[in-house]
């Protein structure tokens, strides 16, 4: 008797096990049950969403594309214009260039005929010839000529400063990887300003120098 007691008891531990185990079962079914609904909402509202963004990027799509066309010829006449003012700005270089090359060879000119004047004249300094430069209207020239020479070389000087600065303006300009016509073309017609005035400066001093030899020519010639 105590055995069927005993096996009884076992059997009735084994059914409340195997019903707490159904209970824990049942329980998280019904938790997953209830997690698969909450998805389920979830995913219907992120498909609403979804279909929501998808008619919008539809319509953002047309108006960007459009939009890109525009910028797009905008960018494409902004560069041909940009090329053809480069190839302009080229030829223009290349003729400033030529005439810079030949103001230069006519001062390098202008020079050597001064350096062969300032000798002659320190040679006539050597022999006391100058001595008749200092009266009458002889001076008088002398001083206006010299004065005239002095206002020109000022004015190399105004203009060398003026290229100096345009010069580290465009040195600025190329280091930053600036293309800036107006500069350019600014710096290329002070460059010529200044070579025009400093062969001025070189002709005006020429002058003077011929004007005061020239009484002490013509004294030589008669005697």
């Amino acid at each position: 008797m105590s055995d069927i007691s005993e096996h009884e008891a076992r059997l009735i531990g084994a059914l409340d096990r195997m019903s707490a185990a159904f209970e824990s079962v049942r329980q998280k079914l019904v938790h997953a049950q209830a997690r698969a609904a909450e998805l389920e909402t979830q995913n219907a509202d992120l498909a609403s969403e979804l279909d929501t963004v998808k008619e919008a990027l539809a319509k953002v799509d047309e108006t960007a594309i459009d939009a890109l066309k525009v910028e797009l010829a905008v960018t494409s006449g902004a560069a041909e214009a940009a090329r053809a003012e480069a190839e302009d700005l080229t030829g223009l270089l290349a003729a400033e260039r030529d005439t810079l090359s030949h103001l230069k060879r006519e001062a390098e000119s202008d020079r050597a005929a001064l350096d062969t004047i300032a000798s002659e004249l320190t040679a006539l300094k050597a022999r006391d010839r100058l001595e008749a430069l200092q009266s009458g209207a002889i001076a008088e020239e002398t001083v206006r000529r010299l004065s005239d020479l002095e206002a020109r070389l000022q004015q190399v000087q105004v203009v060398n400063a003026q290229l100096r600065q345009n010069n580290a303006a465009l040195r600025r300009a190329h280091q930053e990887g600036i293309s800036d016509a107006g500069l350019v073309n600014e710096g290329l017609q002070v460059e010529l300003d200044a070579l025009s005035a400093a062969r001025a400066a070189d002709r005006a001093e020429i002058e003077s120098i011929l004007a005061a030899l020239k009484p002490l020519v013509e004294e030589t010639e008669d005697a």
